[in-house]
């Protein structure tokens, strides 16, 4: 097969040429000017209030620009590159920085496409600023603040869009040996529920908080039978010295007196105040000490030649505790106070902690209001749960929505196939943005199965979210499904649908079955019927953006021969336009529509 965007050395000259014809200097003029008034706007849409005289200054000239150029042209398409925004294959705007980076702000966020069509309101337009203004990492609108997501719950007329799914960078190789590691010590399978029961148990009983000092002192106590005004001498010593690495000894001692005090009465108050002293940190964000204490149980538990199974379970315990519902709360506390946080120290932290936490943890998403913390979450999840995707789909069962959503989330990062059945069933929940996301999962997992499950979701009563099951269809790799989309193309209610969503099924359509397809695509794009109608018009049109998904040499020249024949304006010649450029632009300048509507 060839691939049309390996044409011949005057392939480039070409294509400049075609531009000249293509896209007026006049048109491009004022795509550059509306991007200009965009980001003015946007700049005092953040600087002013929703009444300022000057803010409504900036919105009217936009509106006005937007106005005249869809009036004139019927639509305005955007193609979304880091540093770049392209319109019909020309840059019209760039910009190098990463601050106030209009092009990096959509595309960090996976948007490749944007399309404003004639009829755009001034709310709408309203709406698009609010969409994109910044905001703070700890605003409360950060829980969902991608913009693929906002647009998406605006539900916009006259705007659309393309995404790709961008992925939060993972953990470092490291750190996955060390969680691998640890998880190789995990709970056996029948103590889970067993485990978690006790803990909950445990943590209903209210607890006094000390400090690792008085813990401690405590500890000592306990091991040389020390009297009161001995043990105060020695928290005043102890408090005196506030260095880090004493607090670190003194913790280690208490550890090695473990082995010695194995098997006796002294053994357990021992871990009490080691439990006490752990109960503390979580407290303060003494996350780098905490996770000191757990990687020490985690050790000491798997040192079966020298504690009892008793004293395995006992450290088991301390663990579970650490990561159940109310240390969880107030993680969620600290992390949500403003204080400086040892991110690395608490991803580690939360890496040590038992199965028994993934779904307290799970929940903490929707506790945490930094979009940085629940960063580092997602990874300790992903972790945590790939030995154990089972025990984390159980929170698809979940009453509270964004529980559900935050799992299906983790699911689709593991990438586990073992999750697809679980997803299948929680594709029927009520709410709107949980099947959202396990669309998205079913297609980061992807395969076969997940394919079957996508063409169910392909049918949803929501069309956003059956748009996103097609646009995850090609992850499934499996020409199997060709059939099932052209029969769902060829049902009588199909010419119904709106345009954006029958573009969808075409590109897929191409994009799977690639030259299988394209004597059906070419038959429907140069179908002209008797009597016109919208209708008939836009099958054309879909087609010929199908058409823009076929590497093929004969998929381009059959676009440029219709080109001549297609009125100007019209969104059939926008079509075959941007197809056309799609196929022949270098490096890809005219972007994709492949991603998520």
């Amino acid at each position: 097969m060839e691939n049309v965007s390996n044409t011949a050395s005057g392939g480039q000259e070409k294509l400049a040429e075609q531009d000249e014809i293509l896209v007026p200097e006049e048109e491009t003029r004022k795509v550059r000017d509306i991007l200009l008034t965009l980001v003015k706007t946007k700049r005092a849409f953040e600087m002013y209030p929703s009444n300022n005289p000057i803010l409504g200054k900036f919105q009217d000239e936009l509106f006005h620009r937007f106005e005249s150029f869809l009036g004139e042209n019927g639509r305005l398409c955007l193609v979304i590159k880091q540093q770049d925004i392209y319109y019909k294959g020309r840059s019209v705007y760039h910009n190098a920085e990463k601050d106030d980076n209009l092009a990096l702000l959509f595309y960090k966020d996976g948007l490749r496409e944007l399309t404003f069509t004639d009829g755009l309101s001034t709310d709408e337009l309203t709406d698009f600023l609010d969409v994109i203004r910044v905001r703070p990492e700890t605003s409360a609108e950060s829980f969902d603040d991608d913009i693929a997501t906002l647009l998406w719950e605006k539900d916009f007329l006259h705007l659309s869009y393309f995404v790709v799914e961008e992925f939060i960078e993972g953990p470092t190789s490291e750190e996955e040996e060390e969680a691998g590691r640890m998880m190789e010590r995990k709970t056996p399978d029948g103590e889970f529920v067993e485990a978690y029961e006790d803990a909950v148990q445990e943590e209903e009983k209210p607890r006094e908080i000390f400090s690792p000092l008085e813990s401690i002192s405590m500890g000592f106590q306990g091991m040389f039978s020390l009297g009161e005004e001995e043990v105060k001498s020695l928290k005043e010593e102890m408090e005196a010295l506030t260095d880090e690495n004493f607090l670190v000894t003194a913790i280690s001692a208490l550890f090695e007196s473990l082995y010695i005090d194995r098997g006796t009465r002294d053994f357990e108050v021992l871990m009490d105040n080691l439990d006490s002293a752990l109960n503390y940190l979580i407290h303060n964000g003494g996350f780098a000490t905490a996770a000191l204490i757990l990687r020490k149980f985690n050790e000491l538990k798997a040192d079966k030649e020298t504690f009892t199974q008793k004293e395995a379970d006992r450290f088991n315990s301390s663990i579970t505790k650490a990561g159940s519902e109310s240390r969880v709360k107030a993680i969620a506390d600290v992390l949500n106070s403003g204080r400086d946080i040892d991110l690395e120290a608490m991803r580690q932290f939360m890496g040590f902690l038992g199965r028994s936490s993934i779904i307290p943890l799970s929940n903490l998403m929707a506790e945490i209001q930094d979009m940085k913390y629940r960063r580092y979450l997602i990874d300790v999840l992903v972790l945590l749960g790939r030995d154990n995707v089972d025990v984390l789909a159980a929170g698809l069962k979940d009453k509270r929505w964004f529980v559900v959503r935050n799992v299906a989330v983790i699911l689709g990062r593991i990438g586990d196939k073992n999750a697809l059945e679980h997803l299948r069933q929680a594709l029927s929940h009520p709410e709107p943005r949980v099947r959202r996301e396990i669309v998205r999962s079913l297609g980061m997992v992807g395969g076969p199965k997940a394919g079957e499950i996508l063409l169910h979701a392909a049918q949803d009563q929501d069309p956003q979210i059956r748009m996103a099951a097609l646009r995850y269809l090609p992850a499934a790799q499996s020409y199997s499904m060709i059939d099932n989309l052209i029969e769902m193309i060829m049902r009588p209610d199909f010419p119904d649908k709106t345009l954006p969503e029958k573009r969808v099924f075409f590109e897929v359509l191409a994009e799977v079955g690639q030259e299988h397809v394209m004597p059906y695509l070419l038959k429907t794009f140069k179908k002209k019927p008797f009597f016109s109608s919208t209708k008939t018009d836009e099958l054309r049109v879909v087609a010929a953006y199908g058409l823009g998904n076929i590497h093929r040499n004969d998929a381009a020249e059959a676009l440029k021969t219709e080109m001549p024949k297609a009125k100007k304006g019209t969104p059939l010649y926008d079509a075959i336009s941007y197809s056309i450029q799609k196929l022949t632009a270098p490096n890809g300048a005219a972007g994709s529509a492949a991603g998520v509507m």
